[in-house]
């Protein structure tokens, strides 16, 4: 079994303890973690792969087709990346999670506010939107307290307040 993600400490922890052997794949390869399962990183092992490229999700997918596995569970970053986890499962692996078409639809935002207003879940308003410049055409609200979240992102990295869009120009672009 693979675990693989931006750091995936915890999740091959909880592996060990529930008696599995997970092989470890992540972006630091930290002690801990290599005290308790046979590790991968990008730092150590696979320090020279991929060097190219930025995207430290795509790196990670690119080092785990070099690693021998038949089960695989994806951790911080992949949920981004559904076309990753589809590749896995072409390829005969075995996704223990939300399969890529369930990250599909949970990442179509405007399917999933549909959802949550038919279920009568709250949640705060939101519109999806191409660019950030867009933030300025909304008509009757007051952005002061308006967020801008990127379409890939998680735990609140790169969020702004739509305010500063006209301050800073290079969120037009976002």
């Amino acid at each position: 079994m693979l675990v693989v993600g931006i750091s995936v400490r915890s999740a091959a922890q909880s592996a060990v303890s529930s008696r599995y052997r997970p092989i470890a794949l992540d972006a630091f390869g930290d002690l801990d973690l290599r005290s308790c399962c046979r590790t991968f990183s990008l730092t150590r092992e696979f320090a020279d792969c991929f060097q190219d490229i930025s995207n430290t999700t795509r790196r990670l997918y690119l080092c785990s087709k070099r690693i021998d596995f038949e089960q695989v569970v994806y951790g911080a970053g992949f949920e981004n990346h559904p076309e990753f986890v589809e590749n896995w499962e072409r390829s005969g692996k075995e996704v223990i999670g939300n399969s890529s078409e369930v990250l599909k639809a949970v990442r179509d935002w405007d399917q999933l506010y549909d959802f949550l207003d038919t279920a009568g879940i709250q949640h705060p308003e939101s519109w999806t939107l191409q660019r950030a410049s867009e933030v300025l055409e909304l008509e009757g609200q007051d952005i002061s307290t308006l967020l801008i979240r990127p379409y890939r992102s998680g735990g609140g990295h790169s969020m702004r307040f739509a305010a500063d869009v006209g301050r800073e120009p290079r969120l037009l672009n976002g």
